[in-house]
């Protein structure tokens, strides 16, 4: 008799088991299915992609409900630059306000960028003072940290020196000469730039003073095509990125520069670079590496799934955010705050195929990438924790519902689903 009630015991309790499973893959299939009504939902009905998204994270949290929900927040806040077109080259100020384009058929401007004002957290950007009014031979541009100071490459083999305090009438400062010119970067207090030419070289400029800037150096001529270049915010640590080699530079010396440590990224598609403001931290491609002591860097890890060349990269000034994109067009912006396990925030979504750059700024709330066709995008990331119910429901959308009426007309009379209850309406938020 005990065998026998041991026995049934068992049989009870796997029943029980067997039904809550069931009844678990019952609500994992809602969430999922709601998800995707999400995301199917993005263009014609916003509110909706919202409500189903919150509540397919709200039944069943898991990285599909996530990540969708996520990629919803982020589309509603994307905006575009108007006006823009053809663009080369972009950067921006650290505090996001400020904005520089280099775009082939409109030429070389500066932007101003403010928060709308709207629900959906998207930016205004209003194009200011004109650099150059044609941008067809610009092929980078580069802003120091407040935006005062902006150096524009050309074609023509030389790139100039502006003064950009006053947004609406830059003023030419310098011509800086030697050779036609394929990547800049420029210090955060502008005072250092380095210019990459064609053949290879590399120059240091000293701009202490703006209209007298002296070449003091070159970082070692090499045959092989230079693919980027890196410099921090105080101008003593610069990275280049060639086809063959990626080699850290000690700059603490501008006239007497010293080649550090080469970086192996043979294996992270490599063709961006990005330093923090102090030069502890690169990313190159899809490696992050450890360059506080430039004779030995160290390689920290590699972001997850990335997926093709990284064409261009942005970090942010402590190395928390970086952002990505890559040449298949898809943009990333990742978590490095535990640098052992870096994450996905968000994929940004453009009508695009192809990014040639992105930028961010310093706190890594806003977001550009730059496109060869269909001009500047742009994303206000404020508030974006990587917990998307709770910066939804946590950020004054606690009024989400979903009725049964809503529900019948949204989803031509689909059955209410089971995980809404017996009401008559479900808040996703309560």
């Amino acid at each position: 008799m005990v065998a026998l009630i041991a026995i049934a015991a068992a049989a009870t309790g796997m029943a029980v088991h067997q039904h809550l499973t069931a009844r678990e893959a019952e609500r994992v299939a809602e969430a999922r299915e709601l998800a995707l009504l999400g995301v199917a939902s993005r263009v014609t009905e916003p509110y909706a992609a919202v409500a189903l998204g919150v509540a397919a994270v709200r039944i069943h949290a898991d990285d599909q409900t996530r990540t969708a929900l996520v990629d919803t927040m982020v589309s509603e806040r994307q905006a575009i630059f108007r006006g823009t077109d053809i663009v080369a080259a972009i950067a921006i100020s650290a505090d996001g306000r400020t904005a520089l384009v280099a775009d082939q058929n409109q030429g070389v401007a500066l932007w101003t960028l403010s928060p709308s004002g709207r629900p959906d957290g998207r930016l205004d950007a209003i194009r200011a003072g004109v650099l150059e009014s044609q941008g067809g031979e610009v092929r980078a541009v580069a802003l120091s940290l407040d935006g005062r100071v902006a150096l524009v490459s050309a074609g023509e083999g030389f790139a100039t020196l502006w003064n950009t305090t006053d947004r609406e009438h830059p003023a030419r400062l310098a011509t800086l000469e030697g050779g036609s010119v394929r990547h800049v970067a420029l210090s955060g207090n502008g005072k250092t730039a380095l210019i990459g030419h064609d053949d290879g070289n590399v120059a240091v400029w000293d701009l202490a003073q703006p209209s007298r800037p002296v070449r003091v150096a070159a970082l070692a001529t090499h045959r092989s095509v230079l693919r980027s270049l890196g410099l921090s915010a105080d101008g003593r640590i610069a990275v280049t990125v060639r086809e063959r080699a990626s080699t850290v530079w000690d700059l603490s010396d501008l006239a007497r520069p010293i080649q550090g440590g080469g970086l192996d990224t043979a294996d992270t598609a490599s063709a961006a670079a990005a330093l923090t403001a102090d030069g502890r931290t690169a990313l190159v491609g899809s490696a992050l590496w450890d360059v506080s002591n430039p004779t030995r860097p160290q390689r920290l890890t590699s972001l997850p799934d990335v997926e093709h060349m990284v064409v261009s990269a942005a970090l942010t000034s402590n190395g928390g955010f970086a952002m990505t994109g890559e040449a298949g067009g898809r943009t990333v912006v990742w978590d490095l705050r535990d640098r052992a396990r870096p994450s996905r925030i968000a994929v940004l979504k453009a009508p695009v195929t192809q990014v040639d750059e992105v930028a961010l700024n310093a706190d890594g709330n806003i977001a550009l990438i730059g496109t060869p066709k269909w001009g500047v995008f742009s994303w206000d990331l404020t508030g974006l924790s990587g917990d998307p119910f709770h910066d939804l429901c946590g950020g004054g959308r606690t009024g989400l519902s979903i009725t049964r009426a809503w529900w019948s007309h949204f989803t031509k009379s689909k059955p209410w689903p089971d995980s809404f209850g017996d009401r008559d309406s479900f808040e996703p938020c309560a």
